[in-house]
C-alpha cells in the first residue's frame, strides 16, 4: 500500500526489512529504521522551530545523506521542500530562497558559510541549520537531530497537498517554483519503480546532484519505495564511480551521456575493477549516441535506456521501460495517466 505522504515513501521496507541497507555513503550505512528515525528526528526539530504544515524549508546541500533526511523530515510534517540549485551563482540562489518563502534554511557542511551568507541576506529566514558548529546565530545540524525525538505521530496529508518546491533552470527568464504534490509524487513515483523494474535487490549509485530530478526521480524515490539501498557520492567522479561499483555492488547507474563516456574512457580501471554487478542504466538530458549504447553494453554487459523529464512536469512523462519494445532515437514510452503533446515552434 502506498503512503498518503511521501516523506513516508520507504513505509513497506521499513515494516519488513528495518535493518536492511537503505543507504551507503562511504564508510557511513544507515537502515532502513535509523533512515525512518533521523528523518522523524528532523521533523520534530524544525516543528520545536515553529515550522508547520505549508511553510518552506530552503536546503541547502551537494551530495549527503542529510538532504534525504531534511527532505524526508520536512515533508513529514506538511511543510514544503525547497531544494537549491547550488552550481547557480549568488544572486540567482538568493531569489529562489527569497521567493520561496523560506522560513528556515539548511545546509550541509560543504556549504555552510554560503548558507549562512545567504540566510543573513533574507529578513524571512527564522532559523539556520548547518552540518557545522553553532555559531553566527545557525544551529548545529546533529545537535538538533540528537536533541529530537526518533518518533512522531502521523498526520493525514492530503493528495494535493504540495510537498516539494524545486525550481526551473531559468534559461528562459527568472528561475519558477513548480509546486509538486504529495499524491502526484508519489503516484510517479511507484510509476518509475514499475517502469525500472526496481526491488529490494537492486543498488543504485547516485553521482548526480541530490537536487536534481535525475538523482531523485531516476534513482532515489522509485528505490527506496522499492526497498532497494543507495549509494551516493559526493560527486561525479569516473574513477571513484567505477571504484564504488565494485565496492557496494551496484546494479543500477542514472546519469547523462557525457558521464558514461567519461566511465568508459578508464578501460584500465574498468579492467582492475569488478563491474559485472550492474544491470541497468538510465541516462537522460541528452540523445544517447548509438557507439555509447553499444560500448556501455559490451563493457557492463547492461543496456541503457533513454528517458525525457522536466521539473515542471512531474517530473517524468516518458521513460523507456527496463521490459518490452525499444525504439532507438526514442525517450520511450508516455506514461500511463499522462498527457503528451509534441508541438511544433
Amino acid at each position: 500500500m502506498l503512503p498518503d505522504n511521501l516523506g513516508y515513501l520507504f513505509d513497506t521496507t521499513l515494516a519488513l526489512t528495518p535493518s536492511k541497507p537503505a543507504v551507503f555513503q562511504g564508510d557511513t550505512v544507515l537502515s532502513y529504521a535509523e533512515l525512518d528515525g533521523r528523518c522523524n528526528r528532523m521533523a520534530n526539530a524544525l516543528a520545536a522551530l515553529g515550522v508547520g504544515a505549508g511553510d518552506r524549508v530552503a536546503l541547502c546541500f551537494n551530495n549527503d545523506v542529510r538532504f534525504l533526511e531534511t527532505l524526508f523530515g520536512t515533508m513529514r510534517l506538511g511543510a514544503v521542500a525547497v531544494p537549491l540549485n547550488i552550481r547557480m551563482g549568488d544572486e540567482a540562489l538568493r531569489y529562489v530562497t527569497e521567493d520561496s518563502e523560506a522560513r528556515v534554511l539548511v545546509a550541509s557542511a560543504a556549504l555552510a558559510e554560503r548558507g549562512r551568507a545567504l540566510a543573513a541576506q533574507i529578513p524571512a529566514i527564522e532559523h539556520v541549520i548547518v552540518d557545522a558548529p553553532a555559531s553566527e546565530g545557525a544551529l548545529a545540524y546533529e545537535s538538533v537531530v540528537a536533541a529530537a525525538s526518533p518518533t512522531r505521530a502521523r498526520r493525514a496529508t492530503a493528495f494535493d497537498e504540495i510537498c516539494m518546491q524545486p525550481y526551473t533552470s531559468g534559461s528562459t527568464g527568472k528561475p519558477k517554483g513548480v509546486l509538486l504534490t504529495h499524491g502526484g509524487q508519489i503516484w510517479n513515483t511507484d510509476i518509475m519503480r514499475k517502469a525500472l523494474m526496481a526491488d529490494d535487490t537492486e543498488r543504485a549509485l547516485i553521482a548526480v546532484p541530490l537536487y536534481h530530478k535525475n538523482a531523485m526521480a531516476g534513482a532515489v524515490k522509485p528505490f527506496l519505495l522499492a526497498g532497494g539501498s543507495l549509494v551516493i557520492l559526493p560527486g561525479f567522479d569516473a574513477l571513484e564511480v567505477i571504484r564504488a561499483i565494485d565496492r557496494y555492488q551496484v546494479t543500477y547507474l542514472t546519469g547523462v551521456p557525457a558521464m558514461y563516456k567519461m566511465i568508459l574512457a578508464e578501460p584500465d580501471a574498468l579492467a582492475k575493477h569488478d563491474v559485472s554487478s550492474v544491470r541497468y542504466a538510465v541516462c537522460g538530458s541528452a540523445e544517447v549516441p548509438d557507439e555509447l549504447l553499444e560500448e556501455f553494453r559490451r563493457v557492463f554487459g547492461a543496456p541503457i535506456g533513454e528517458s525525457y523529464g522536466l521539473t515542471e512536469g512531474g517530473p517524468v512523462p516518458i521513460v523507456n521501460t527496463r521490459w518490452g519494445l525499444k525504439k532507438r532515437g526514442s525517450c520511450g514510452l508516455a506514461f500511463p495517466g499522462c498527457d503528451v503533446k509534441l508541438v511544433d515552434e
